[in-house]
Formats: C-alpha cells, structure tokens, sequence
C-alpha cells in the first residue's frame, strides 16, 4: 500500500500524492511555493520518494530535459554541476 507523503523542505510545502490505476502506481509531487502558488514537479511519477522531491527543490525546481520527465539521477547531476 502507497502511503501520500506531506513534509516541508526550504521552506516550501510539499506533497506526494498517488493514483492508482490497474496496473501501477503514480505519484505527483506538488509543490507549494513561498509565494502561495502551486506546482507540480516535473520528476518521473514512478519515484515517489521524498528525497527525489527535496532534491528537485535544491536543484532549482529544473524542468524537464529533453522528453522524458526527471529522475533522481539527473537531479543529482544538476546538483553537482552547480558545486
């Protein structure tokens, strides 16, 4: 069983919802900014741990490169072309 997750990271709430279809499970991550608005993280929607989503926050709330959707990997990979 899925669990939703709602936690805080710099100052932004965040959120990690689940759908279930008939054959997966998907997660959204939601983020709310300081500013009140709400977005939805461009992160792959079949990671749903909140490390990937606190990752996405410090990395500079990137889009998407290329096609696909981001996964931790390319997160971590921002991260450490900024150091």
């Amino acid at each position: 069983m899925w669990r939703d997750e709602f936690f805080n990271h710099n100052g932004y709430s965040c959120r990690i919802e689940h759908e279930y279809e008939e054959d997966n499970v998907k997660a959204w991550h939601i983020v709310v900014g300081k500013d009140g608005k709400e977005m939805t993280a461009d992160i792959t929607p079949y990671d749903s741990s909140p490390e990937t989503l606190k990752l996405w926050i410090d990395a500079g709330m990137p889009k998407r490169i290329g096609r696909c959707p981001l996964h931790k990997e390319d997160l971590e990979k921002i991260i450490n072309e900024r150091a």
